[in-house]
């Protein structure tokens, strides 16, 4: 049976400074912060409709270590816990595992050099 929400009240208040340092709202900067943790609520209890409960704390702590910039650790994370879910027809399973996390390495390092332009 479903909890009602994939991310821990920590994750959440984690992503809701990371969109409210990436909008400037102007006039309304004062509710943003409100807006964006609603906002995160809302998204928060449809995605438990989707993603199995199984995968909560795992996906809470790869965001979790994004915000304490350890982009390696979680991308080996997110591409190991893809690779468990996914299989890819005619590659070995050690074979997979290194092209999830060649994938999940070069989405953090685009990630971290959009961040570093900022």
């Amino acid at each position: 049976m479903s909890d009602g929400k994939v991310l821990s009240k920590e994750t959440k208040r984690f992503l809701a400074e990371v969109f409210d340092d990436l909008v400037n709202s102007g006039i309304a900067e004062i509710f943003d912060g409100t807006l964006i943790l609603i906002a995160l609520n809302v998204i928060d209890k449809q995605a438990d409709k989707i993603i199995p409960d199984t995968m909560d704390a795992q996906l809470n702590e790869i965001a979790l270590l994004c915000g304490e910039k350890k982009w390696k650790e979680a991308a080996e994370k997110a591409a190991i816990m893809a690779d468990e879910k996914i299989d890819v027809p005619f590659l070995d399973d050690e074979m997979e595992r290194k092209a999830f996390i060649a994938v999940a390495d070069a989405i953090v390092s685009l990630v971290q050099l959009w961040i570093s332009k900022k």
